[in-house]
């Protein structure tokens, strides 16, 4: 066995770089909705999919919106990591749950994971 030489006053727990990542598994009441924090409730506004020319209302994330309006999106860990949910916004605005940043009203690429609407959406999906 090698011994593990350090400059002087560093431990080798000094460079362990440690991650965490936590389910983003949303909470549900007994009515199977989705239940977000009280910092994060929005009142419904109504989606578009341009491509796909349909709507849904949404008080939850994009994602999970779309998926009680019987609407598949296209998406992977559900956590803003993967990006496997990630479509062009056209116009509205939308707040990111984990960072709490609101977007421009304009064209931007978004995780629909992530994100929830502030105001009537069009997505390019």
């Amino acid at each position: 066995m090698s011994e593990i030489i350090l400059p002087q006053g560093n431990q080798l727990r000094d460079n362990i770089i440690i991650e965490n990542f936590g389910s983003a598994l949303p909470d549900f009441d007994s009515g199977g909705n989705q239940v977000l924090d009280n910092a994060l409730q929005t009142e419904s506004h109504t989606v578009y999919l341009r491509s796909r020319q349909r709507q849904f209302d949404s008080d939850t994330t994009l994602l999970v919106a779309a998926g009680n309006a019987g609407i598949r999106l296209a998406h992977g860990c559900r956590q803003g990591i993967c990006q496997l949910c990630r479509c062009n916004k056209v116009s509205g605005v939308v707040k990111n749950i984990q960072t709490g940043k609101i977007s421009s009203d304009g064209y931007e690429s978004i995780q629909t994971c992530i994100n929830i609407a502030m105001t009537d959406v069009v997505l390019d999906i």
